[in-house]
């Protein structure tokens, strides 16, 4: 079982915003100790990438089908090896890594 995120752009984009603030917060974290400042954007590098969702369901879990032959008649039958456990989508994540070269001012 898969799933996937309704809004898959908007995820993006924010995992994206989130690495260029940090990228520049720490080059001013840097810069800041020799009294320097960062300038405008010289060069990034982008890499985004997601996680898909995937639910597993263990063979204990699954349908199973039994035939039985009684009598002379055959007989299908399908029974639960186990209650289902309820389905609930876990975390996709979205990741974004960000290489940047800054102007020193």
């Amino acid at each position: 079982m898969t799933y996937s995120l309704v809004d898959e752009e908007a995820a993006k984009q924010r995992a994206v915003a989130e690495a260029m603030h940090r990228a520049m917060g720490r080059a001013s974290a840097a810069l800041e100790q020799k009294g320097q400042k960062v300038g405008s954007l010289r060069y990034a590098s982008l890499d985004v990438r997601q996680l898909m969702g995937v639910a597993r369901l263990e063979p204990a879990q699954m349908m199973m089908e039994s035939a039985e032959v009684s009598a002379g008649a055959f007989d299908t039958r399908r029974r639960m090896a186990s209650p289902l456990p309820p389905v609930a989508p876990e975390r996709i994540t979205v990741t974004a890594t960000v290489q940047c070269a800054f102007q020193i001012l």
